[in-house]
């Protein structure tokens, strides 16, 4: 409030051009609960009786009175010199564990449907540091090579917790069904589910359109995926990272310039018609399809709409087609563009180019989602056996046991790259 400069006595201007007054900048916590109490026993007249506010805040300390569950979220927070205290909406923070929504399940059995949000949570923070959960192929290529270590969740494993909450969904809304009122949450609403299938496919992370197989499974009862019971990984060290040569692009010099964000057989079919796309070319000389772009990343809810209405048997259609004869693997990532339903950020363009040749690199080469480790591990070098021109360029990811090198591998390598890699080990 400070930084945006509102005050309690006079209106000003938000970034909307609103005057807005904020009377609470001038109230203290004791002032915020005494408001509440008076609002509540109709004392004060305001456009709530409060009361639901109040019992959120007691319940989620575990007792019925509201100051008495801040005196012990406060007190906690100062054992445990944490930033926040109770944010029964945070069930996903990975930053602290906060236990007000634990509480409130565990409080009152109005909140049991808020149980698999806390199980969700409890997933990640207990699956951190498993390395298997992991994808292990970098993005950046240097020198020809990339990283092979520990990165961001494994395709595999992000599919599956995109089945949980799809199904954690679709369970809200049998219980609300069943009990006559609206959901209490939706994980997935309708524009986020195109959202992640759409990136899910351009980052080969899943074929085409398989969030709505997925959905359609779940809907017909022939499948569950509920949350597994893991144990909890300990921290552990990161392993020594290895490298894979890829070459100066994902390409791989191939040449080809109907690779990521084109469609090659769209463009046959609909040469010299209306319905062919604009094309555009790069910095990088790569040729790409002309869209119209605005700032950030949305979806257009319209054609969102109309997907869900008119088009699930057709991409459900293609989903089954593709499994049986797979080809093209961001073949969904095209047709959500073509439709012209995501709309991108205006440097989404190239990058996007990038993702989609990369992707379909690696599913070219068997190294999207079911790409087996050990025989990635077997064509990747340790940092020792990279080139020269490799090792300076890789030189901040060089371990102890990595850069070990035999002496008569050093002669001919020049003095500023030996110098480097001893002080990246002293260090």
């Amino acid at each position: 409030m400070k930084m945006r400069g509102e005050r309690h006595d006079v209106p000003v201007r938000n970034k909307d051009g609103d005057l807005v007054l904020s009377p609470i900048a001038r109230f203290s916590t004791d002032d915020v609960f005494e408001y509440l109490g008076m609002a509540s026993a109709g004392l004060y007249e305001s456009f709530s009786d409060m009361r639901e506010v109040l019992r959120i805040y007691a319940h989620s300390g575990g007792t019925s009175c509201a100051v008495v569950s801040h005196d012990i979220a406060e007190a906690a927070k100062k054992k445990r010199k944490q930033s926040c205290t109770a944010r029964t909406g945070c069930h996903l923070c990975m930053r602290v564990q906060d236990l007000s929504l634990k509480t409130l399940v565990e409080y009152d059995e109005r909140y049991e449907y808020a149980r698999p949000l806390t199980r969700l949570g409890d997933l990640f923070r207990k699956t951190r540091y498993d390395w298997s959960r992991r994808n292990w192929i970098g993005r950046t290529i240097r020198k020809g090579y990339v990283a092979v270590e520990p990165d961001t969740y494994s395709p595999g494993f992000i599919r599956d917790v995109t089945r949980i909450m799809l199904q954690i969904d679709f369970d809200e809304q049998l219980r609300a069904r069943a009990a006559g009122e609206r959901p209490k949450f939706e994980l997935l609403p309708l524009d986020m589910k195109i959202a992640v299938d759409y990136l899910q496919n351009l980052n080969g992370i899943a074929p085409p359109f398989q969030l709505w197989a997925d959905l359609r499974d779940i809907e017909s009862g022939r499948v569950r995926y509920d949350i597994p019971e893991v144990p909890n990984f300990e921290p552990v060290a990161m392993p020594e990272p290895m490298f894979l040569y890829v070459g100066d692009e994902w390409e791989g010099g191939e040449g080809w310039n109907y690779g990521g964000f084109r469609d090659a057989f769209l463009e046959a079919m609909t040469e010299g018609s209306n319905c062919s796309p604009n094309l555009t070319e790069l910095p990088n000389g790569n040729v790409v399809w002309d869209l119209q772009t605005e700032k950030g990343f949305s979806i257009d809810p319209e054609a969102a709409c109309f997907i869900a209405c008119e088009f699930q048997d057709k991409i459900l259609e293609i989903h089954d087609n593709w499994k049986r004869h797979p080809q093209n693997y961001t073949a969904g990532f095209l047709w959500y563009t073509g439709l012209g339903t995501p709309t991108l950020d205006h440097s989404h363009q190239s990058k996007y180019d990038e993702v989609a040749r990369r992707t379909e690199w690696k599913f070219r080469n068997g190294l999207l989602h079911d790409y087996n480790l050990d025989d990635l591990k077997s064509k990747c070098v340790r940092y020792s056996d990279l080139p020269p021109e490799a090792r300076a360029a890789w030189s901040h990811k060089a371990t102890t046991d990595g850069a070990q090198v035999d002496m008569d591998e050093l002669f001919g390598v020049p003095d500023d790259i030996i110098a480097m890699m001893a002080g990246r080990i002293q260090k």
